[in-house]
């Protein structure tokens, strides 16, 4: 598998929002499947917002907000700025978030 584009980052990223909420709406019938995704849900938010303070990117309590503002400094990226370090540690909190929201949708009923 080829390591994802940062414009398939700055996709991911920005998805992780809409994501979460759907994961999480779909277990609103079941308080012990909340619960449970409570520990996922915060993995997502911390993937975000380590990779927000990564690129310097703003951050705030609204996990779209920031996902958007991360998004966009990722797109907004010169191609030859970019180091494979920063791609990979990208790359990385990508997977952890997309991780954690399937461990969220496996709780669905």
């Amino acid at each position: 598998m080829s390591p994802s584009s940062p414009s398939d980052l700055a996709t991911a990223f920005r998805s992780f929002s809409r994501r979460l909420g759907e994961g999480i709406g779909a277990l609103e019938t079941d308080p012990d499947a909340q619960a449970a995704a409570e520990p996922h849900a915060d993995q997502v938010r911390s993937a975000v917002a380590s990779a927000a303070a990564l690129l310097g990117s703003a951050t705030s309590g609204d996990l779209g907000a920031t996902g958007a503002a991360l998004a966009d400094r990722i797109a907004n990226t010169e191609p030859e700025r970019w180091d494979d370090a920063t791609l990979a540690r990208l790359r990385s909190l990508a997977l952890e978030a997309g991780a954690a929201l399937r461990a969220i949708d496996a709780l669905a009923p």
